[in-house]
């Protein structure tokens, strides 16, 4: 015979705890996505660049040597270049919130892409106009077919 083990004391119940879920996957961009936005961000930069540089060739030639005439076609000129590095800084800005998932970043790249067409239209550059229209467009399926995701 066994001799009789004494009794524990009973522990309470505890109440019930609410499961976590599980840890939901971030979403990911298709590659043709993915591909799409480095192509506008690397075309926004490399406009960016070019117009930086004009930038600076307008301020290299001095005023004096030049005609009245001359000199207000060079401010207006670099008018629309100042316009066109700061569209492309904010499309940049576009492309980054929409890799991010962040609906202001489509709501930003699919603005200031218009308007990039816009400018398009006024210096006549059919290429970019055409190149522009059918990123946004492939774009713009993209991130239709997520829009679920997107915060």
């Amino acid at each position: 015979m066994q001799p009789m083990q004494p009794m524990q004391p009973m522990q309470p119940m505890q109440p019930m705890q609410p499961m976590a879920p599980p840890p939901r996957k971030p979403p990911e961009l298709s590659s043709a996505l993915k591909a799409i936005l480095v192509l506008k961000a690397l075309g926004a930069l490399a406009v960016l660049g070019m117009s930086l540089i004009a930038l600076a060739a307008l301020n290299a030639v001095n005023p004096n040597t030049v005609g009245s005439d001359v000199r207000a076609t060079m401010h207006a000129l670099g008018q629309n270049l100042t316009f066109v590095s700061i569209v492309q800084f904010v499309e940049l800005a576009g492309v980054a919130g929409t890799w991010n998932f962040k609906r202001w970043g489509v709501y930003v790249l699919a603005g200031f892409s218009m308007l990039d067409f816009v400018l398009s239209l006024k210096t006549s550059s059919s290429t970019s106009l055409v190149i522009g229209v059918v990123t946004t467009l492939i774009v713009g399926f993209g991130v239709a077919a997520r829009w679920n995701d997107f915060e």
